[in-house]
């Protein structure tokens, strides 16, 4: 119908920050107008897209590190590295009695792409592809750990198909910045009496989920999704600190990012769960962008050093 002012929905915005080595959240954003809409969407449970990826990745590097041999597109068998070559052929899956195609971004298709090429456009496919090759349920036991607690072993888990809140997704980030230790976020350090006497310390939940090694590996392609991929938004937008994060599309929009000392999760979605059509490059990385561009030019965030 005639677009007039009335029936133009605004998506909703959410924002979560962390020290990303403490959990200590430094920012929280529940929403665009508290009076429009009280529920708060930094706490809100959506299907989390392609921000889910690096977790696929992550659970291949793990696989080299114990020794499993996965076979690439080619058919050779080999330990996974970021240049392993993956199928991104449209391909169907079975999962129970039910078939499952998923599509690429805008229906475009590669023959075969090296895993690095594969996250830097968000390329589906071959994301599921490498799910396949690592086990469903491994990435899916990976994603658990780092506090994605509706993950679940199927080819859809990849693609971000289950829920998660921006404040879990940003403790699930930790990982990747934390070398590999999964950090619970955080609000309150202590409660202390009247008198000043600490009644309550509160210490956050550490565990370390992942070798160092892939996270760091994770982190590196993730470094090359802003600088090459779908995240060049932040860096066209003038944020020149070193990053590393990932763009999410589901019917919402994502970006999930990191300097060596700030993590910051962004989403924009319908309260309705209508589709915003608006794909995470365009919608919540330049959100993302003006956010860390004033954090990094504060002196406590001003020393983001490369990883």
């Amino acid at each position: 119908g005639t677009v007039t002012a009335a029936n133009i929905i605004d998506p909703q915005v959410g924002l979560v920050a962390l020290d990303p080595h403490t959990g200590e959240v430094l920012a929280l954003s529940g929403g665009r107008n508290y009076g429009m809409s009280q529920l708060n969407h930094a706490v809100a449970h959506r299907p989390t897209g392609s921000i889910f990826k690096p977790f696929v990745y992550a659970a291949a590097f793990n696989s080299s590190l114990d020794g499993t041999q996965l076979t690439d597109a080619g058919g050779h068998s080999a330990v996974f590295t970021p240049v392993t070559m993956l199928n991104d052929e449209p391909t169907t899956y079975t999962v129970g009695d039910q078939e499952y195609t998923p599509r690429n971004f805008e229906g475009k298709y590669h023959d075969e792409v090296t895993a690095r090429y594969a996250l830097q456009q968000s390329l589906n496919n071959a994301t599921i592809a490498l799910e396949k090759m690592v086990s469903f349920n491994n990435v899916a036991t990976l994603a658990r750990n780092a506090g994605i607690k509706s993950a679940r072993g199927t080819p859809a888990v990849s693609i971000g198909a289950y829920d998660a809140t921006p404040l879990e997704m940003a403790g699930a980030y930790t990982v990747f910045a934390n070398g590999g230790v999964k950090i619970e976020p955080w609000m309150l350090a202590s409660v202390r009496s009247a008198s000043g006497d600490v009644m309550t310390d509160y210490s956050p939940e550490k565990k370390a989920i992942l070798d160092p090694r892939a996270a760091y590996l994770t982190t590196d392609l993730m470094e090359n999704v802003i600088n090459h991929g779908t995240g060049y938004i932040v860096r066209a937008l003038g944020f020149s600190a070193p990053a590393a994060g990932k763009t999410g599309t589901s019917h919402d929009a994502w970006f999930a990012g990191f300097t060596s000392n700030l993590l910051c999760v962004v989403w924009v979605g319908n309260d309705d769960y209508s589709d915003i059509k608006i794909e995470g490059s365009k919608a919540a990385a330049p959100i993302w962008a003006e956010f860390m561009k004033r954090a990094v030019a504060l002196p406590q965030y001003s020393d983001a050093r490369g990883f």
